[in-house]
């Protein structure tokens, strides 16, 4: 795999995670299997996140790393014990918050979902 297809793919990967992440607590259980759900989000969206903050070719903006930023700072002051994958977790005031959130960054990415988009498509 070349480097614009690892981030290409990364970026896809944190766009999915994001997406999971704004959805309502019983779809975004069933997106992902159900299983330590909180924790799956978690680490998916800083691991994702961080390449694409990092990475010397990321097709994120500076303007949009500033938002991806932000969303994770969020990420990662969720308290450990919310890495529990039940749907009284997800609905925690925690995770509302940032579910709020991740559906603001899925606007303020538009751009980079559409290029990730067009790059799988093509």
């Amino acid at each position: 795999m070349n480097p614009e297809e690892k981030i290409q793919n990364c970026l896809y990967y944190f766009i999915e995670s994001v997406s999971t992440a704004a959805a309502q607590a019983s779809l975004a259980i069933d997106l992902t299997g159900g299983d330590y759900v909180s924790w799956e989000l978690i680490n998916d969206l800083v691991d994702h996140g961080d390449v694409l903050l990092r990475s010397p070719i990321s097709p994120a903006t500076d303007q949009e790393k500033a938002k991806i930023a932000h969303f994770l700072e969020l990420v990662r002051k969720l308290p450990t014990d919310i890495q529990e994958s039940s749907i009284d977790t997800l609905n925690r005031t925690e995770w509302r918050e940032c579910r709020t959130e991740a559906k603001k960054l899925l606007e303020d990415l538009s751009r980079l979902v559409g290029l990730n988009k067009t790059y799988f498509q093509a």
